[in-house]
């Protein structure tokens, strides 16, 4: 078992007793290396909530675009052509797609995880705006707290 500083948080062997960074002895019984599951629970569900809310924000801009790209074509009496038809579906998907993201995020599933990172990945692209949104959504799905997510589930 590791020892960890109380208070910088940093790793030793288990035979070290003293902090060199913080100058502190580290026999007290809180050094010990502890996983805190409320903590990371807590900590998964802002990151969870703020994707979640990336997710549907995007989702939801991308079904009004769609609406109002159909909507215009109705009101000009304009029959949409095959590739006006494709990017209404693209959108329509990418909305889907993002909402299917959110969903797996809601019910802690580990393919929702991996749907966000990978859109995340694609969103990067989209300079600037995306490139923000994609990476606080990156950021998010690989805190360190994943790793004891085990624990904070069911």
């Amino acid at each position: 078992m590791s020892r960890i500083c109380s208070q910088c948080k940093t790793k030793y062997n288990d035979d070290a007793v003293y902090c060199n960074l913080c100058d502190i002895d580290l026999d007290d019984t809180n050094s010990f290396l502890k996983i805190d599951v409320e903590n990371i629970n807590n900590t998964l569900t802002k990151a969870r909530s703020t994707t979640k809310r990336i997710h549907y924000a995007i989702a939801t801009l991308n079904i009004i675009a769609v609406l109002f790209l159909y909507g215009i074509s109705i009101y000009n009496e304009h029959t949409l052509r095959d590739r006006e038809w494709l990017i209404l579906l693209a959108g329509t998907c990418i909305a889907a797609i993002h909402l299917l993201a959110a969903y797996g995020l809601s019910l802690k599933k580990q393919w929702g995880r991996f749907l966000s990172i990978f859109i995340g990945i694609y969103l990067l692209i989209g300079f600037p705006i995306g490139t923000i949104l994609g990476f606080i959504i990156i950021k998010n799905m690989f805190r360190h707290e994943w790793k004891h997510d085990s624990l904070t589930i069911q």
